[in-house]
């Protein structure tokens, strides 16, 4: 009887065995992009490029959402406008199977960075990083080999600066200031900033300094 169940349990350990084996495989599988799918996009965008944008552009690399981070497609062209040096994404979507691309949206989200850079560097020794994020929609219908600004637009950035350093007394006042500076050069009426303390991506301090224009 007990060699009996022994003998169960020693099938159902081996068949549990075997199929997480082929979830793991398949799991591991589904993480690698398509070589012919990535053939695809680059010819795609690579058309689409000399139909849309007359300035030199290179495809320079295709990245593959195997998480699930973009909605409107799993692969894209990434993209190097050679004037300005905006990198940008060309893609299929998915729900229309419409070609297009981010290009203006990441161009205005450059000169934000090039418009407020300076502020910081006047305050701090050092900034880790600035980032800017746009509505995907932002400049849509803007011709790309065209002058165009972000002030043309009424956008409504996130900005996010982190400082390498602990906090400091004098902060609150010296933010409040930024902010002040910022909405009077970038002429904002709507978005959100948050300023946080970091070293190489790892918080230094729990508060995040945050305030909507």
């Amino acid at each position: 009887m007990m060699k009996k169940i022994f003998i169960s349990l020693g099938i159902a350990a081996g068949v549990f065995i075997a199929g997480a084996g082929i979830l793991f495989f398949t799991f591991v599988q589904s993480m690698k992009a398509d070589p012919g799918e990535e053939r695809y996009i680059e010819e795609v965008a690579d058309e689409y490029l000399r139909e849309r944008i007359e300035a030199d552009t290179e495809i320079y690399d295709v990245l593959y959402d195997n998480m699930g981070n973009f909605p409107e497609f799993e692969y894209a062209a990434n993209v190097r406008h050679l004037g300005d040096g905006t990198e940008f994404l060309v893609y299929e979507r998915q729900t229309t199977g419409e070609v297009t691309d981010n290009y203006v949206k990441e161009r205005m989200e450059d000169q934000i960075v090039e418009d407020i850079q300076p502020l910081f560097e006047q305050s701090f020794d050092r900034i880790e990083y600035i980032w800017v994020f746009l509505d995907e929609d932002t400049g849509k219908g803007q011709d790309p080999d065209q002058p165009f600004s972000y002030k043309a637009y009424n956008t409504s950035p996130f900005l996010m600066v982190a400082i390498p350093r602990n906090a400091q007394k004098s902060d609150g006042e010296l933010f409040e200031k930024l902010y002040n500076e910022i909405k009077a050069l970038t002429g904002f009426e709507q978005g959100t900033i948050e300023i946080s303390y970091t070293d190489q991506g790892v918080p230094l301090e729990d508060d995040v300094w945050s305030k909507e224009f």
